[in-house]
């Protein structure tokens, strides 16, 4: 039984919105940044400025590939890339009003 095969994409394929998934040597590391993350929204509602996220969206280097264009173009495993929030694009499932 395979309830989302849309989200099991190998690295490399897949769409612009969902390029490649975790597979389970990385899960460690989503978990990490997932935790990171929590505690710094946590501790800036609370008045900690310093705690703010650096942007609205990161671009996580799992595998990073030489050669990738901007902004995926990450050279080690772990690196984070943080970019602006950006509108809505027409069409996208993640970003799109409903």
């Amino acid at each position: 039984m395979d309830p989302e095969p849309a989200l099991d994409l190998g690295y490399g394929t897949g769409t612009a919105h969902r390029p490649m998934t975790a597979v389970g040597g990385d899960l460690h590391l989503v978990g990490q940044m997932a935790a990171k993350a929590a505690v710094a929204t946590v501790l800036e509602r609370k008045g900690h400025s310093d705690q703010k996220l650096p942007g609205e969206h990161a671009i996580f280097g799992l595998r990073p590939t030489l050669g990738w264009a901007p902004p995926f173009d990450l050279d080690r495993n772990g690196d984070i890339r943080w970019l602006p929030h950006s509108p809505p694009r027409p069409g996208c499932p993640t970003c799109e009003e409903p």
